[in-house]
C-alpha cells in the first residue's frame, strides 16, 4: 500500500509541474511578457516603477507571505518571463506587503497593550517604507 501511495503522489506532482510549464511557457507567458515588461505611456512613463510596488505590496497582502510571493516571482525572472527591471520594485512592494500581516495583528489585540502593538506595527512599516525611500 506504501509504495503505491508514493506511486500516485510522485504521479501528482509530476502532473502539476506539467500544468504549471504549460502554463508559462506558453500563451500566459507571451501575455505576462507583454504586459508587465511594457512602460506606461509616454507623459507617465516615470510612474511605472511605482504602481509595480503597489502591485507587490496587494499580491503580498492577498498571499499574506512576501517568501511565497518573492519565491513566485523569481522563477518567472529566470525564464524571462518578467524582466529584473520589472522584479525589483514588486520585491520592494512585497517588502512593504508584508507589514499587513503585523498591522492586522495588532488590530486584533485587546485590553491595555492595543496601543503598544499598533505603534510596533506602525513602526515596522514605516522602517520598511523608509528603507525603500534611502534605495
Amino acid at each position: 500500500i506504501n509504495a503505491e501511495y508514493g506511486k500516485q503522489w510522485y504521479q501528482r506532482r509530476v502532473r502539476v509541474v506539467k500544468t504549471l510549464q504549460s502554463l508559462l511557457m506558453g500563451r500566459m507567458a507571451q501575455t505576462l511578457k507583454r504586459h508587465i515588461n511594457t512602460d506606461l505611456p509616454r507623459p507617465c512613463g516615470w510612474l511605472t516603477g511605482y504602481i509595480f510596488i503597489v502591485v507587490g505590496m496587494g499580491m503580498t497582502i492577498l498571499v499574506q507571505s512576501s517568501s511565497v510571493f518573492t519565491s513566485t516571482i523569481t522563477p518567472l525572472v529566470g525564464m524571462g518571463v518578467i524582466s529584473i527591471d520589472r522584479m525589483f520594485p514588486l520585491t520592494l512592494g512585497s517588502n512593504i506587503g508584508t507589514t499587513a500581516t503585523a498591522i492586522l495583528a495588532a488590530l486584533a489585540a485587546t485590553g491595555d497593550n492595543r496601543a503598544l502593538t499598533i505603534q510596533v506595527a506602525m513602526s515596522h512599516l514605516f522602517f520598511n517604507i523608509f528603507g525603500i525611500m534611502v534605495f
